[in-house]
């Protein structure tokens, strides 16, 4: 009978491998390093996961699994304002961090060179996000149920762009000033919806 995975291992195999595939890069980590690093043998790495692709795909799920425990929950009374502030700070928390910053760096990499990489990370981190916020704006009632898509997704890209991809690309962190007058600019952008709805 088969030995079920011990789920401490299984954690720290995940975490020693995000440390060095981000150190590293995909390619130059091998399963060898990961095992050292992790303090397993190869054998239990390969009874945790089949293969380098799959360890990886797994690090994403690991990485969604926390972010969607990061977003704020949320009164039933609270006004749809407020939620999309509290939503605005938690990605923003979330994603000008040098981690995160440096984790989807090796994401577009690694999708690159194997798309499932990238339809995984689409799958586990951004639809969750998109989902959650979505719920956000519905369960307000503020905005009528044609509208919740639209509001969810235009102030997640309005909240999201403006500095996101400068960071990614030059490793500059906005300061919290220039963030939360994006949050500001958001929220006014949003508000033509909410006025319509």
């Amino acid at each position: 009978m088969p030995r079920t995975p011990d789920p401490t291992k299984h954690t720290e195999i995940l975490r020693q491998a995000k440390d060095l595939f981000m150190r590293q890069g995909f390619e130059r980590t091998s399963m060898e390093a990961i095992a050292a690093a992790a303090g397993v043998s190869k054998p239990t790495l390969y009874r945790h996961f089949a293969d380098k692709p799959a360890l990886f795909r797994a690090v994403i799920r690991h990485v969604g699994g926390y972010v969607e425990s990061r977003w704020p929950a949320y009164a039933p009374d609270e006004p749809l304002v407020d939620r999309l502030d509290r939503f605005a700070v938690s990605l923003h928390g979330l994603l000008f961090q040098p981690s995160s910053l440096a984790f989807v760096r090796l994401v577009i990499q690694e999708a690159g060179r194997d798309p499932v990489v990238g339809e995984t990370y689409r799958e586990l981190v951004d639809e969750p996000m998109t989902r959650h916020l979505r719920r956000a704006v519905a369960e307000t009632g503020e905005v009528g149920r044609k509208e919740t898509a639209a509001m969810a997704e235009t102030f997640l890209a309005l909240v999201r762009d403006p500095w996101f991809w400068s960071a990614l690309t030059t490793g500059q962190i906005p300061t919290a000033r220039k963030l939360a007058a994006v949050r500001r600019a958001a929220l006014a952008g949003v508000r033509p919806l909410l006025a319509a709805s």
